[in-house]
């Protein structure tokens, strides 16, 4: 009987032994579920909060990245919204480069020039404009233009200069570049439109130029063309009285005097003749090497030297076993002599296989320009050369003449 009691006792007894009433366990029961039914609600509410924040981690973190997994972005739901944001970044891109293009297309047609001849003939019909010989660059407020040397085949006074609004100027006076590169031409003007020259060394390879025309008729026609090289020279070996470095790229088609301009509306070069119906972009820095002289001499000079070569590097160097990996290495190819005749170079004693390793003072090196430092040299000025002769050092003075005419 004792053991039956003390069950009882148990079952209904709380923690501390005390027997309680039918109403007490059915208040303690209560208090049981509404503390249950809060942590339910809590569980919930906590749930929504961290889906939430899960989904907006998802939305614009992971769902990005993901979208680029391979094997993930062959799902529909990831090529939707991958094709929506890569819409969104085109329009965005196409449109700034519409702006530029039009920004430039306005600047650079202003200082853009068509050159023709003028009408020999009258007559009372109307009279349409005359054909295009060529294009040219306006370099100065008073009339300093800047073309290619093939556009000009006759006397001065044959020739027109027609500006971008339609204006017409007599050509007063043709400077030609001995080295048959380009061409300046006078006009008297007061308030024509100037071009910036660029920095050509500032351009790289892939980068996009552009060439803005205008005809006498006033139809304004864009070319595109991405750089190949800017440090092109087609011949083989250099000269050393020739342009060392071009620009590349196919301007096969381009009209001659036609100026290409960088995005930003600055002009990168301009289209001469090269070897036979080739073309080449005429750097811009050296444009402006060429007009500084202009503008104080009226004339451009360029300086003889008389020597072909080719420019040293480790290859060249390990190929022939030389104990040096830069310089100009003195060259003689199959029909062309390494030194002129007569040429300061050839009086001061230079020889086919030396290697000039240093002039005026300067170490030559890999980014070193001849032709372009001995635009800077006047006729009669003495040039100190440092030269490798059989792996011997030895000193010689050029003497600089000027080259008379154009090639």
């Amino acid at each position: 009987m004792k053991k039956d009691e003390n069950i009882k006792i148990k079952a209904i007894s709380d923690k501390d032994g005390m027997q309680m009433s039918s109403k007490e366990k059915d208040a303690r029961k209560n208090h049981h579920k509404s503390r249950s039914c809060l942590s339910f609600l809590l569980v919930i509410i906590i749930s929504f909060v961290i889906g939430g924040l899960g989904g907006l981690v998802f939305d614009n973190v992971l769902f990005d990245y993901l979208s680029r997994v391979p094997f993930l972005s062959d799902g529909e739901l990831l090529q939707v919204k991958e094709s929506q944001v890569v819409i969104q970044r085109e329009e965005k891109v196409t449109t700034t480069s519409e702006e530029a293009v039009t920004s430039l297309v306005k600047d650079a047609n202003a200082a853009m020039v068509t050159i023709v001849k003028k009408q020999t003939t009258t007559s009372d019909k109307v009279q349409i404009a005359s054909q295009a010989e060529g294009y040219g660059l306006v370099l100065t407020a008073d009339g300093l233009i800047v073309s290619s040397d093939r556009v000009f085949t006759s006397q001065p006074d044959q020739y027109e200069i027609v500006a971008s609004d339609g204006s017409v100027y007599p050509v007063k006076k043709i400077i030609k570049d001995p080295l048959g590169e380009m061409t300046f031409v006078k006009v008297k003007a007061d308030n024509l439109t100037v071009a910036e020259l660029g920095n050509s060394d500032d351009l790289q390879v892939g980068q996009k130029v552009y060439s803005v025309l205008s005809n006498p008729l006033g139809k304004v026609e864009v070319k595109s063309i991405m750089l190949e090289d800017v440090v092109y020279n087609p011949t083989f070996p250099l000269d050393s009285d020739q342009v060392e470095y071009y620009l590349k790229g196919d301007v096969t088609n381009f009209a001659h005097g036609s100026v290409l301009f960088t995005i930003d509306g600055k002009v990168a070069g301009l289209v001469v003749p090269g070897q036979q119906d080739d073309r080449l972009i005429y750097p811009a820095s050296d444009i402006e090497l060429a007009l500084s002289e202009v503008v104080a001499k009226s004339k451009i000079t360029r300086p003889v030297i008389g020597v072909r070569y080719v420019k040293l590097n480790n290859k060249l160097a390990r190929m022939n076993g030389l104990s040096v990996n830069e310089g100009l290495l003195i060259y003689n190819p199959a029909g062309q002599a390494a030194v002129t005749a007569g040429s300061p170079a050839a009086i001061a004693g230079l020889q086919a296989g030396d290697i000039i390793i240093n002039v005026k003072g300067e170490k030559v090196n890999g980014n070193y320009s001849l032709p372009r430092e001995a635009k800077q040299w006047n006729k009669g000025e003495e040039v100190e050369v440092k030269y490798l002769r059989a792996g011997q050092e030895e000193t010689a003075k050029m003497v600089i003449k000027e080259i008379k005419e154009a090639k």
